[in-house]
């Protein structure tokens, strides 16, 4: 039995760090930074004043209206930024996690 929880302490670490190595040479979450994130959105959509700020899995909704049909192909997490344009108005905008060339505005 003290064999048995003696293996169980060591093994239990060890699946873990394993199952949380890069598999197959890709990336383990996001390459685009929340920075990044932010510069994008506030340089490409003029946004004066961002809100909020989340990494997370799009909505079934939101991933139909992606507008690059080869940004489909890729991760459905995005930076989701909530925000004001200088023009005053209410905007989000999305910007892929491991492909910054991916963003767009909805209004």
């Amino acid at each position: 039995m003290r064999y048995i929880i003696i293996l169980s302490i060591i093994m239990v670490p060890l699946f873990i760090l394993i199952s949380c190595k890069e598999k197959d040479g890709d990336l383990v979450g996001a390459s685009v930074t929340s920075d990044e994130a932010n510069a994008i959105a506030m340089n490409n959509y003029n946004l004066s004043t961002i809100n909020n700020v989340e990494l997370r899995h799009l909505s079934d909704e939101e991933f139909d209206n992606i507008p690059f049909e080869e940004a489909k192909d890729k991760t459905p997490v995005y930076f989701v930024i909530k925000g004001i344009d200088k023009n005053k108005k209410e905007v989000i905008v999305f910007v892929n996690s491991n492909e910054k060339r991916f963003n767009y505005i909805k209004y």
